[in-house]
């Protein structure tokens, strides 16, 4: 029983990410934009392990019908938005109705009835003048029931303070992985958790590379080949595998209520799903700042 309550309290954690279901997305991706006929096997594992929790946006343009082949209304989806979209546009009622017509179309072609969160990306538009009418929107649209929750997709902790005063978010998604640990720095750490704010994570396998063996690597990530030896022999020294320890080290942080990852096909799903839970404590020379690994955009 006590192993069974463990399963789903991370299912309950996750949520699955449909960047392939739109274009080739991932360092290491060979497979391409996935096809109705595996995302609908995908979709519908997904139903009957009760993960019900969909990480989109209005940008994955061929996203949305796939979403919706299955019928299933009770998706709770998390969406994006690029505020760049009503950049030109001067007054909050403006704004207000761009992003409702988006939001309207969004969950028509989703096929569901409403938003669960609604995160905004690019952050350096969200500190310039017009963020104020841009926030009164939001503001309006959240007490319409347009979305229960509203947050800040970010890449960096750099502006999160600021983003804050301006706009206190419910949910953050940022990376964070075995490299990548600006999330829980003691800083970033301390005003999040007294902000009480809910972390969603995404990047749990930066992308793939941290799955991929040394050899396989793409060659501009060479330069990080000792990293990667370091990666490769600690994992080793486990006894788990880089796919039991990619997903179980959020899992292994109290701060992280959500964690996002996507697949290139239905047998990788499985294999994620499967993964048991363990408690992971990783070692601090694995962690790096060096934006050019962590951030392969």
């Amino acid at each position: 029983m006590f192993r069974n309550f463990e399963i789903s309290k991370m299912m309950e954690s996750y949520a699955f990410g449909t960047a392939q279901f739109s274009g080739k997305y991932g360092i290491t991706n060979k497979t391409g934009i996935l096809l109705k006929k595996e995302v609908i096997k995908i979709l519908k594992y997904l139903k009957k392990k009760k993960i019900y929790h969909i990480d989109t946006s209005t940008d994955y343009k061929q996203a949305d019908q796939k979403i919706n082949s299955i019928k299933f209304r009770k998706w709770k989806i998390i969406t994006k938005i690029n505020p760049n979209i009503v950049q030109k546009l001067k007054t909050h009622q403006e704004i207000q109705n761009k992003i409702e017509n988006i939001l309207d179309l969004h969950k028509k072609k989703l096929g569901v009835k409403k938003i669960h969160c609604l995160l905004l990306r690019n952050e350096k538009y969200l500190m310039k003048k017009n963020s104020k009418n841009l926030f009164l929107a939001l503001k309006n649209l959240k007490k319409k029931n347009y979305f229960q929750k509203f947050g800040y997709s970010i890449y960096s902790f750099k502006n999160l303070k600021k983003l804050f005063n301006i706009f206190h978010p419910d949910v953050i998604q940022c990376p964070f992985n075995i490299f990548d640990r600006r999330l829980i720095n003691t800083e970033n750490y301390t005003f999040l958790k007294k902000n009480k704010v809910e972390i969603h994570v995404r990047s749990i396998f930066l992308q793939g590379l941290l799955l991929s063996d040394i050899k396989d690597l793409p060659k501009k990530f060479k330069n990080w080949n000792n990293h990667f030896k370091k990666w490769d022999q600690w994992a080793q020294n486990s006894g788990l595998s880089k796919l039991d320890i990619c997903v179980n080290y959020p899992n292994s942080i109290p701060l992280i209520k959500r964690i996002i990852f996507g697949v290139e096909n239905f047998n990788q799903l499985k294999q994620i799903l499967n993964v048991k839970k363990k408690k992971i404590i990783c070692p601090k020379y694995l962690e790096t700042n060096d934006k050019k690994l962590i951030d392969p955009s």
